[in-house]
């Protein structure tokens, strides 16, 4: 069937250059919003260039209401609103054959219909905007107009605008870190701080907001901090001379040994009190408390006056004690005690278990558990002078030149020894008080047999200027079997040739005026004295000795039943409990042996056996009512004195009485992050990638170089945000946003990015620059008959860079 209509006139494909520069100048003028002021036949004259071969048409240059280009001033119109010239076309008569599928006269598009609102116009003259008919009898198809609002093909994006930067660039491409869900909405940043993820231009994200922790609250890194597991903590950089987060110090290197650990945790009898700078050791009796130090009384530290060794000492009155946080004995009232009051090592300040640690009991002192050991103060006292070197006139003579004299109770006495010397409780000041005030008072005449009076009695355990020399010292005994210690004198590898004399060389026997000794050595028996001239003929009675002193030791215990004490030795023994008598072994004897046992009631059960025909044997056990309850804590005092040249033994047995000090360890996997600790998921530790380790140090992650996961890269830093490079990496391991990858880089200056790019027509270059394209106002490539630099359809150029027809 023939065609109701006439068969349109060919439309030239490509208009000669001067009618389409003529056009464009004219449609580019109308697009502006200028009057075009040409006279009336200059104009129609333009017009005609412009259409060569065609009637003039009556043409009529509209000013815009408002511009039309994208991204224009606030309340522009839609960039698919119809132009005014686009309402006047649409309004003429169609053409006799619109509707028909095929371009016939001045037809602009023909989709088969003659509906509007469908990307072709009703009346066939107006390709509506915002769309393309390239094929006539085709629907039109929504064009892409970066801007407008609708996403639309290779789009992935459109917010409404053609400006970027804001999540959409220019070319509606999806920015890094965005997410753009609605077309026409804003899009949404993906950089959340505190999530727990680094993105953007986030440095680290430790889940938390928090400034002054690694990671602040802009979840950029801190100084002195890294962060190595994104949503975990960050730790302070030990070795950085910062001391920051949990470090107990930072000296500025790694190296352990020095006062400062190599994970920057202060070690013992340092203090590190300034960052940056080396620790310095500690020196206790300087009276400044530092380190680990609990108190220091400066020069002329003593025991049992509440420091000593700058260890804070339990404070007792009449017997009953309080436990004191930091001296390394844990009692029931404290959860663990490691000898400080430092906090962050496992044991707080106040002696309770921290966070992330278990602390442990461990049986008796010292680095292996292995010691108990006792504060000492030795009084040395200057007895009879059986030295035998005819020295003894040269030394009495120093004596009286300082004011030193003999003290009648050493050296002096002999016997089988002597009950009931002491009182049978301890004095105000704690130490024992001589029973025969009055030597007229029953059995006292059998005590003074040993002793030379009260006054001279009080001298044995007190400081007295002239009479005694204190030497503050320790006895270390050692762990034996079912958790006793024991000290023996009889052991070689304890104490010299066998004897308890631990002031040989010592004391007063230190002390010289001008050159001379103020007390000789003591020999059992003087014809074996060694002849200075002579051979040294040194038999076992002759080894020089200082058997002229005291000894006073206290320690403190927490009261559960079933200790057990136990004595062996020659001369004056008293054991007081609870500021109670519990054992006598008084007075000038051969080696005696007492011991008791405590029970669950306070009762002290007394065994106690001395030379034959001696009145310290028992023949039975006695009974001794210590007024302790059970779960007190009470202090144990020895008092002991040697006052004969001739042997010394001190064996002394203790089982119970110690309290172990407490050894606390970070535990990983706990869920607590502690010291050393990088992470701690608990159970999760060592069970997959972004997890912590199961040492509590990061596992397969983003950050350990290896890649790992679903990690595109990985080179240990991963702080590339943009990189051609290769090796690479960005935040997240995931690769470096690059010219050529496809997405579009705003932050950097890409204008496009099609992963081609190679410089072709609506392409992108290979400096992600636009390429030749419609729209760039040049006329070049494809099928461009004009180009007025926008996608506006009705202004003589259409989005197509085709040329319209203008009313």
């Amino acid at each position: 069937m023939p065609s109701p209509h006439p068969p349109r006139r060919p439309r030239s494909p490509l208009l000669p250059s001067v009618a389409r520069s003529c056009l464009i100048g004219l449609s580019r003028a109308a697009a502006s919003g200028c009057k075009v002021a040409l006279p009336g036949a200059a104009l129609l004259g333009m017009m005609a260039a412009c259409s060569p071969g065609k009637p003039d048409p009556e043409v009529t240059v509209r000013q815009p209401s408002s511009p039309d280009q994208p991204g224009s001033s606030t309340g522009a119109p839609s960039l698919r609103e119809p132009t005014a010239s686009d309402l006047a076309l649409a309004a003429e008569p169609p053409p006799p054959a619109c509707g028909d599928g095929a371009l016939n006269d001045d037809e602009q598009c023909d989709d088969g219909n003659t509906t509007s609102g469908d990307g072709c116009s009703a009346n066939c003259l107006v390709v509506e905007q915002g769309y393309l008919c390239a094929t006539p009898g085709a629907e039109c198809v929504l064009a892409e107009i970066c801007g407008d609002g609708a996403q639309i093909g290779a789009e992935q994006c459109d917010d409404g605008n053609a400006t970027g930067e804001d999540g959409c660039s220019a070319t509606c491409q999806r920015e890094l870190d965005f997410f753009c869900p609605v077309p026409g909405e804003p899009c949404v940043s993906g950089v959340s701080c505190g999530d727990g993820r680094v993105s953007g231009s986030e440095q680290c994200d430790d889940r938390g907001v928090t400034a002054g922790d690694g990671c602040s609250e802009l979840c950029q890194l801190e100084e002195g901090w890294a962060c190595p597991l994104p949503g975990a903590r960050c730790v302070p950089v030990c070795g950085d001379g910062l001391r920051l987060g949990n470090e107990s110090c930072d000296d500025g290197n790694i190296l352990p040994g020095d006062g400062c650990s190599a994970t920057c945790a202060r070690e013992d009898a340092f203090a590190c009190n300034v960052p940056g700078q080396l620790c310095s050791r500690t020196v206790c009796g300087d009276g400044d408390v530092e380190g680990s130090e609990g108190c220091d009384d400066g020069a002329g530290d003593r025991p049992f006056d509440g420091c000593f060794a700058c260890v804070r000492e339990p404070q007792c009155e009449l017997g009953a004690c309080g436990a004191v946080c930091g001296d390394g004995l844990r009692y029931s009232e404290e959860q663990c005690d490691d000898g400080n009051v430092l906090p962050g090592d496992g044991c707080s300040a106040d002696c309770r278990e921290e966070p992330g640690f278990r602390c442990v009991d461990q049986g008796g002192q010292g680095a292996a558990g292995t010691t108990f050991v006792l504060p000492v103060i030795y009084r040395d006292f200057v007895g009879a002078d059986t030295s035998g070197d005819g020295l003894a006139a040269a030394r009495a003579a120093a004596r009286a030149s300082v004011g030193l004299e003999q003290h009648p109770d050493f050296n002096t006495f002999q016997g089988t020894g002597v009950l009931g010397a002491v009182q049978a409780q301890l004095g105000a000041d704690g130490r024992p008080v001589f029973a025969c005030q009055n030597a007229a008072a029953p059995g006292c005449a059998a005590v003074l047999e040993n002793f030379t009076s009260a006054q001279r009695f009080n001298q044995w355990y007190r400081n007295t200027s002239g009479v005694n020399l204190a030497v503050v010292d320790q006895l270390s005994l050692g762990a034996i079997d079912d958790g006793a210690f024991l000290f023996d004198s009889a052991d070689p590898l304890t104490t010299l040739n066998g004897q308890f004399d631990p002031l040989l060389d010592a004391g007063f026997q230190a002390q010289t005026v001008g050159g001379t000794p103020l007390e000789g050595h003591e020999f059992c028996d003087v014809a074996l004295v060694p002849q200075p001239d002579g051979p040294d003929g040194n038999g076992g009675n002759a080894t020089p000795r200082n058997m002229s002193f005291t000894t006073e030791t206290r320690f403190v215990f927490e009261y559960g039943g079933g200790e057990r004490f136990e004595f062996s030795g020659d001369d004056d023994v008293w054991v007081f409990m609870n500021n109670r008598l519990v054992m006598d072994l008084g007075g000038l004897h051969q080696v005696a042996t007492g011991a008791f046992t405590l029970d669950d009631t306070g009762i002290a059960t007394v065994e106690r056996e001395g030379p034959a025909g001696s009145a310290l044997t028992l023949a039975q056990p006695i009974a001794i009512d210590t007024g302790m309850e059970l779960g007190g804590i009470y202090e144990a005092v020895l008092f002991h004195a040697e006052r004969h040249e001739c042997g010394s033994n001190f064996k002394l047995t203790l089982a119970g009485f110690d309290k172990p000090r407490s050894v606390c360890e970070e535990v990983c996997g706990d869920g607590v992050v502690t010291r050393s600790e990088t992470c701690d998921d608990g159970e999760l530790n060592g069970t997959g990638y972004g997890l912590c380790g199961g040492d509590c140090q990061p596992g397969p992650r983003c950050g350990d170089a290896l890649v790992n996961g679903d990690e595109a890269c990985d080179n240990g830093l991963n702080v590339d945000r943009y990189s051609n490079s290769s090796g690479a990496c960005g935040p997240g391991c995931t690769l470096p946003s690059s010219c050529g990858d496809g997405v579009v880089d705003p932050s950097v200056g890409e204008q496009c990015d099609d992963g081609v790019n190679d410089n072709s027509y609506g392409g992108c270059t290979d400096t992600c620059r636009l390429g030749p394209r419609c729209g760039d106002g040049a006329v070049n490539g494809g099928d461009e008959e004009c180009d007025d630099q926008n996608r506006i359809n009705g202004d003589g150029c259409n989005l197509d860079c085709r040329v319209e027809r203008l009313r």
